[in-house]
This record gives C-alpha cells, structure tokens and sequence, in this order.
C-alpha cells in the first residue's frame, strides 16, 4: 500500500517545522569530536615496528661503571625468597640473613659469610624460639665463603633451606648457580661410617 499525498505532504510540513531534525533522545548533546589519527609503526625487514615505549639505556658518565649484572636468570625464585616463603609456611617469622666479612687472609681479595637467624613466639606459652645457623667454615663442601655479601647471603639462605626442610626436593626450584649446593649438603649430612 502507498502512501497517500496527503500524510507526504504532512510529513514534510513537520519536517520543516521542526527546528531539530537530527534529535536523538538518547545522545548526549555534544557534538561528537573527530578522533585523532594515531600514526602507525612502520614496520622494517625484521618484523619489529620501530617505535618502541622502552627508553633508551642511560648513558654512563666518564670513569662509571655499568651496574653488575643480576645474580640469578629471570624466572627464577632467590634462595631468600624460598627461604621466606617456607618460613612462612612453617610459621616462623621473617629470617635474618647477616653477612659477616671475614678476617682478611692472603688471598684474592675480601670474603664474606652469613648466618641466618629464625625466630618463632610460641601461642601457649609466649617464648621466643631463635635457632642460629651458620654454614661451616673451612674448605668444606658447604662453606659459604664468596666475594660478595649479597652472594653470601643467598648461599647461606640455601643452606639454611637444606636445614630447614631438607626432606623437600627444593634444590629443582632454586636458580642454577646454587643447585650444586644442595648436593653437598646432603652428603655432609649423610651419617659417617665409624672406624673401629
């Protein structure tokens, strides 16, 4: 069915009658702004797109040296964190790892050593427990002697886990330069055969 000439004729009449031919209820009432043009990468022969949101490495002034490179691989956990977060498990408070430098002897440089100091409050009777733990010293296979403290520390924090929860395979979770560790504290811990 087509339409008549008469409801046409009304429509256009409302149509010029009305002085907002474009409203919409619904709108805001703002007229909408262009977005601006966002200019794309250019991509190069790589595959990588030029721009880039890292900044550039800072430059180093005359006679400074770069910062040390990190002392374990991402991805991995510290032997502190570990150590931590077993504490925490057990509900021992946060450990103290305490780097000590030790006596200056005819080698290459200072060493360093640490021990690692767990505390507990017991619920019942409101006592402090402390247990103190210090790697042994000496050319043993779990001596912690290194050049740094923050090495000592995490060394001694591995050794510490051993002693902590020995009965864990935590040596696969620990970052690969002190896995060889593990391995020699199991076998300082092995009972000793008795001479006769």
């Amino acid at each position: 069915m087509a339409p008549s000439k008469s409801s046409k004729a009304a429509a256009a009449a409302a149509a010029a009658h009305n002085p907002l031919p474009d409203y919409n209820p619904f709108a805001s009432g703002k007229p909408a702004l262009a977005k601006p043009q966002r200019q794309k990468p250019t991509i190069v022969a790589s595959g990588n797109s030029q721009k880039s949101n890292k900044p550039p490495p800072p430059v180093l002034a005359p006679g400074e040296l770069p910062p040390p490179p990190p002392l374990f691989p991402a991805g991995y956990k510290t032997p502190l964190s570990l150590l931590q977060e077993r504490c925490q498990k057990a509900g021992w408070d946060k450990p103290a790892v305490n780097p000590h430098k030790l006596a200056a002897s005819g080698g290459a440089g200072e060493l360093w050593t640490a021990s690692v100091i767990l505390r507990r409050k017991q619920p019942k009777t409101g006592e402090t427990e402390t247990v103190h733990m210090r790697p042994p010293a000496g050319p043993g296979g779990v001596s912690v002697e290194k050049p740094t403290a923050m090495e000592a520390k995490h060394f001694a924090a591995v050794y510490a886990l051993f002693r902590f929860s020995n009965n864990l395979r935590l040596n696969l979770q620990l970052p690969p330069q002190t896995r060889g560790e593990w391995p020699a504290a199991t076998s300082e811990h092995q009972p000793r055969p008795k001479v006769a």
